[in-house]
């Protein structure tokens, strides 16, 4: 599923990684799988227990709501290239990623998406 505003089997999907990440938030151990630095949590590695600096993960956010009362932010962490569903989401998309450099990659986002590609 690639359009998360839609309804049906996408809602029952995205209920389930919901529910899943609760359970998983209430069965972490701070230290152990996570670790609060400088008023923030972080993700600790399995393996080497380091901090994770830009991990993130639903239940991350769930354990940060439970902690502090701030709402959780929810990242659409899908990769996503050439989607309708994705230009139409936002009014504005900066910072696109990839192959979009070329004549081709341009000539289609500008043909198909009415984007407009420009050197920073």
């Amino acid at each position: 599923w690639d359009d998360f505003r839609a309804s049906g089997e996408s809602t029952a999907q995205i209920q389930k990684e919901v529910e899943a990440a609760y359970n998983m938030a209430f069965a972490k151990k701070e230290g152990k799988d996570y670790v609060q630095r400088g008023g923030a949590y972080y993700m600790l590695d399995p393996k080497t227990q380091m901090v994770q600096e830009h991990g993130w993960s639903l239940w991350l956010e769930i354990v940060r709501r439970t902690k502090t009362g701030k709402t959780a932010t929810y990242r659409y962490v899908k990769a996503v290239l050439c989607r309708l569903q994705c230009f139409r989401a936002y009014s504005c998309i900066f910072g696109l990623t990839g192959s979009l450099g070329q004549d081709a990659e341009k000539g289609y986002l500008s043909d198909f998406y009415d984007a407009v590609c420009f050197n920073v």
